[in-house]
């Protein structure tokens, strides 16, 4: 039996090869290095919550020093991999002016907002984000108002996660679990085809009944291929991905 193993991957660090769930810790950080940032209290939470036997890969767009910063364009290509992948994106944004405005932040839940994979947490003192509790509401996305209860529904969103490595990592829990893209997985997989890579371009419905991959594949010959993923049906049922070829 796995024990519970918890890998926090830093800005600009590469992940392990495989986990059973991942997250994302989003949110403002401090612009003066020397201001102490409130992830490595989230950290400490979600090492000491994360109870289910398996492993957890946790990504932090810190850097490990903060006072040497990546390059700023790698770093957002950084996060911009591996925010697309996990499972679970947590947002805690103790919004202060001028010193934690969050302006990135505002771009990032924007644009994951009703993925089905965001928990938003906010303290009651935080600035200027009402308009990002509106749209969590809209989305159905948990809201906490605590950093112990957003990591808590955080947590609770990855539930006991599943084994996932190589190309199969950039599928999130969400679209893994459907009976759908199983189906899709399992069929690739009896003729020996490789996915090297995925990105889901769009969710809809509660527990992802309807969703687009974008999938990199490489057949037995190495011939490598990008088929756009889709299961559109929406139904309660048994369904069907259906493949299409967009690009060699």
């Amino acid at each position: 039996m796995t024990a519970p193993q918890v890998t926090v991957v830093y800005a600009g660090e590469e992940p392990p090869a495989g986990w059973h769930a991942s997250v994302f810790v989003a949110g403002p950080m401090p612009r003066d290095p020397d201001t102490p940032s409130w992830r490595p209290e989230a950290l400490r939470l979600i090492a000491r919550c994360w109870s289910v036997d398996g492993s957890l890969a946790v990504f932090v767009p810190e850097p490990r020093d903060r006072h040497r910063p990546p390059v700023g364009y790698v770093h957002q290509l950084w996060e911009d991999r591996w925010m697309s992948v996990v499972d679970a994106i947590l947002f805690w944004v103790p919004r202060e002016l001028p010193g934690t405005p969050g302006l990135t932040t505002n771009v990032e839940f924007g644009r994951y907002e009703g993925s089905g994979r965001v928990v938003l947490g906010m303290p009651p003192h935080a600035q200027s984000v009402r308009y990002l509790r509106h749209f969590a509401d809209l989305h159905e996305a948990p809201v906490a108002d605590t950093l112990p209860e957003t990591v808590s529904a955080t947590l609770d969103l990855v539930g006991c996660g599943s084994w996932r490595e190589a190309g199969t990592r950039d599928v999130p829990l969400l679209v893994w679990r459907t009976s759908a893209f199983q189906t899709w997985w399992s069929a690739l997989s009896a003729r020996g085809e490789e996915l090297r890579r995925a990105r889901v371009r769009w969710t809809s419905g509660s527990g992802a009944v309807s969703w687009v991959v974008d999938a990199t594949v490489a057949d037995r010959a190495g011939v490598v291929e990008l088929r756009r993923v889709m299961c559109l049906d929406g139904s309660s049922g048994p369904a069907t991905a259906v493949v299409q070829v967009t690009a060699a």
